[in-house]
């Protein structure tokens, strides 16, 4: 897996490298971890001010690997580790706390059928990995404001069904 969210974002050249020396080890295949480093239509602040990939990028890198037998699959985040997008207003309203998004929330459903219809369309697996870990303060903020207090267990799985939801949905 290459972390493509943490201090900068790795160039399109350093990825081709690692996918490179990736198949040369025997590899079948190669993680891409994208919390906001990614240009989705409509949501401005993906990488905003610290860098994203864009369409013709993730084609190309996905171009690539594929010639050398590599898959590349976009790991993505649907619950929390959006730290950088909390610090934007249009966010803050969406979060539950911290860096955690508001399950329930339309306009958290509406990110993530923007994130997902990206991969979907830009990356050429359909085999995405969802990430929904580290949501230690899942419904201890604004979730129990509208919602009342429910176990993180109820809530994980309100937010597991819409992520399964949406993915159908890119693959109908």
């Amino acid at each position: 897996m290459i972390d493509a969210s943490r201090n900068a974002v790795p160039k399109v050249s350093t990825i081709k490298d690692i996918i490179f020396l990736c198949g040369i080890m025997g590899y079948s295949y190669v993680g891409l971890y994208m919390e906001d480093t990614i240009e989705i239509q409509n949501e401005p602040y993906f990488g905003y001010m610290r860098g994203a990939y864009y369409k013709a990028e993730i084609q190309d890198m996905d171009e690539y690997a594929s010639k050398l037998g590599i898959e590349i699959r976009p790991f993505v985040q649907t619950l929390a580790h959006y730290n950088q997008l909390a610090i934007y207003e249009e966010y803050q309203r969406h979060m539950d706390a911290e860096d955690i998004l508001l399950v329930g929330d339309k306009r958290t459903e509406e990110l993530l059928d923007h994130l997902l219809a990206t991969i979907s369309s830009e990356f050429s697996t359909r085999n995405i990995h969802v990430g929904m870990d580290e949501a230690f303060l899942l419904g201890a903020g604004k979730y129990q404001e509208r919602f009342g207090l429910e176990t993180r267990d109820k809530i994980m799985k309100k937010q597991l069904d819409i992520v399964i939801k949406l993915c159908e949905k890119q693959i109908a």
